[in-house]
């Protein structure tokens, strides 16, 4: 016991020696050999305003007015503005060699990093790194009042953060950065990738690790009160976050709103590590609620040469598309299409193949499609959707769409089965105008452009489609809010008045699309028990025009001796808002040649479906011959069939 005593007092003398010529020590005389130490550490100027002493048992070092200099071509002179570090050190580990730093406090820190169109960082410092020999272990370290910028001139990146307080929590000596927990309170980041600008809000955020920070072993991560403001070409996105858990086996919970919309999402992802680092291939299964829908996920995300790769199912049971918010329409300027540009910039935010199916989905206008399939392929900013595949009206649809971001190029086909022209009138709620009617329709295009106002006045392709037998009830064709279709019919048949139905035998339609422009020439087609109607014209896409001409013959052996135009009509106008009226200065047409402009499409790459339509040249002589009106039915009903 007596050595304790006598060590102790030893001890307790070294302690008062030490204090006694701590507070006699002028730190201050020091700066310059400091800043000399620092400048051969950084390869760049450091001064410091003033030091101060404060003694005690854990002793405090005060810096002020501390500015590390900026790369030589960086935006500013300094990379670095402290202008407040306090220090707190344990004073008896100092005698035995060992700094031991209970407290770092910075005040009002101002960092800016950057990189030069080069892809230089400013935070490169051109001297070699070698590690020190005196253990320094820190405890804590907070920061207040933090002001961050981040400038990437080589990919048109830029960011700013604030944050009023945050505090770190580190086991051991500072160099192997054995982070605890992370806390930030009051903290907010606006950035701008190109032309997407965005603000993050942070109210709350905790995160828990152990090990080293560039190890990322991050074991559980906590967000409340945040919220997220993202524009870019497309909808813009805000979220609004009440509380995000994740857990250390990769359990998630987050629940918040999205665009005024309640959404939630529960199920397992990754330890948090791993969706930091993306080192290694991980599932997120999740069930999501939101927008009056409940959807599932079974993907596989992982880093496929450097970018992520998601693969899978994602399954939406029931959607109604009227439930969703979403932003508020644009101000229309009067043209059907819009002149919004396309999220282009998306497809290269990921690479997938992921399959969405939907089994029933309600548009805006009540129309339910059944059975949806959408098959996504997406790599480096081309993306394939092969085929969509979907159910409605008794018909179904299998289409073929490709996106490539690099040219901003869009190409559809899309081939159409099964369906009526009844079951299409009562699903579109337009009564019972029409009965039977089989339709197929084969649809190739492609266009190139920023918005779809532009990839409509670059289209090229063909639309080709065929009818069937029907009964059209005449009485409804001159009922008003009549569709331009039956509007044109009912001026264009002269015994719309006189009969209580039309027999249809067949109907074809052929437009040839170029440069934006659809034509037809007498390539749309109607062939009923007592005459034929015929149109030739175009349809221009790049002006949303319209103008047709339609011409009414009669067939052989009608009563009356109808044998020429019964009424010649013209539609003109634009595409939302078009017009129909008589052609005075029409004439009289036959139609015999009827078919010839079909034989045309045979080359579209649709299976042919133009040549079906229309007799093909004769041998040797390149002229297209007329179909008959016998002839170009049977072929009709032949391709439905085939």
């Amino acid at each position: 016991m007596k050595i304790l005593k006598i060590a102790a007092v030893v001890v307790a003398v070294i302690v008062v020696g030490v204090v006694a010529v701590l507070m006699t020590f002028n730190v201050d005389q020091y700066k310059g050999m400091i800043e000399e130490q620092a400048k051969v550490a950084t390869g760049r100027n450091v001064t410091i305003g003033d030091i101060d002493l404060a003694v005690s048992l854990t002793p405090a070092i005060v810096l002020t007015d501390v500015k590390l200099a900026n790369a030589p071509w960086g935006s500013r002179p300094e990379m670095v503005i402290l202008p407040r570090v306090e220090v707190h050190t344990q004073l008896i580990p100092l005698l035995f060699g060992t700094i031991n730093l209970t407290e770092l406090t910075a005040e009002n820190p101002d960092i800016l990093l950057e990189i030069d169109k080069q892809g230089r960082g400013n935070w490169v410092f051109d001297v070699a790194s070698e590690g020190s020999s005196t253990p320094l272990n820190v405890s804590g370290v907070s920061v207040n009042g933090l002001k961050l910028g981040y400038r990437d001139a080589q990919a048109g990146r830029s960011a700013d953060v604030t944050a009023k307080a945050i505090a770190v929590n580190i086991d051991g000596a500072l160099q192997d950065m054995n982070i605890s927990s992370v806390a930030a309170k009051t903290a907010e980041a606006v950035f701008k990738n190109g032309q997407a600008t965005g603000k993050l809000a942070v109210g709350a955020f905790e995160m828990k690790a152990k090990g080293k920070i560039a190890d990322l072993g991050i074991t559980s991560l906590n967000v409340a009160d945040t919220t997220l403001n993202y524009k870019s070409a497309g909808a813009p996105l805000d979220l609004v976050v009440s509380g995000l858990s994740i857990a250390e086996d990769g359990k998630v919970n987050f629940a918040g709103k999205m665009s005024g919309e309640n959404v939630t999402a529960n199920g397992t992802l990754a330890p948090i590590a791993v969706l930091v680092a993306m080192n290694k291939a991980f599932p997120a299964k999740l069930e999501m609620t939101g927008y009056g829908l409940t959807a599932s996920s079974d993907l596989t995300v992982e880093m496929v040469k450097g970018r992520p790769f998601a693969k899978g199912t994602i399954a939406i049971p029931e959607l109604d598309v009227a439930k969703f918010g979403g932003a508020a329409p644009a101000k229309s300027d009067g043209r059907m299409f819009s002149a919004e540009p396309l999220p282009w910039d998306g497809l290269n935010a990921v690479d997938a193949d992921v399959t969405l199916k939907i089994g029933k989905m309600t548009n805006a206008s009540g129309v339910e499609f059944a059975d949806i399939s959408i098959p996504v392929k997406a790599n480096r900013g081309r993306m394939t959707a092969a085929p969509v595949t979907l159910a409605v009206a008794g018909g179904t649809v299998s289409a073929d769409v490709g996106l490539n971001a690099s040219d901003k190029t869009m190409t559809l086909k899309v081939q159409g089965k099964g369906f009526s022209a009844e079951g299409l009138a009562k699903t579109f709620k337009k009564g019972d105008v029409i009965t039977q009617g089989p339709i197929d329709m084969a649809l190739d295009v492609r266009g190139t452009g920023n918005s779809m106002r532009d990839v409509m006045a670059s289209l090229d392709g063909s639309l080709i489609a065929g009818m069937g037998e029907s009964r059209i009830r005449n009485d409804a064709l001159s009922v008003p809010g009549a569709g331009v279709i039956l509007q044109v019919l009912n001026m264009a048949n002269p015994f719309a008045n006189k009969d209580p139905y039309t027999v249809a035998r067949c109907g074809v339609a052929n437009f040839q699309i170029a440069d934006g422009i659809a034509q037809s020439n007498q390539s749309v087609v109607l062939v009923t028990d007592k005459m034929s109607i015929t149109s030739t014209g175009q349809i221009d896409l790049r002006n949303e025009r319209l103008d047709l001409n339609v011409r009414t013959q009669g067939a052989s052996g009608v009563a009356g001796g109808l044998n020429q135009l019964a009424q010649a009509v013209k539609v003109t106008g634009s595409l939302s808002s078009p017009s129909v009226g008589v052609d005075q200065a029409g004439v009289v047409k036959g139609v015999a040649g009827l078919g010839s402009a079909l034989a045309k499409g045979g080359g579209s790459g649709l299976g042919g479906i133009g040549a079906l339509f229309g007799i093909g040249s004769k041998s040797g002589t390149g002229t297209a011959q007329a179909a008959p009106a016998d002839d170009l039915c049977a072929r009709a009903r032949a391709y439905r069939k085939g």
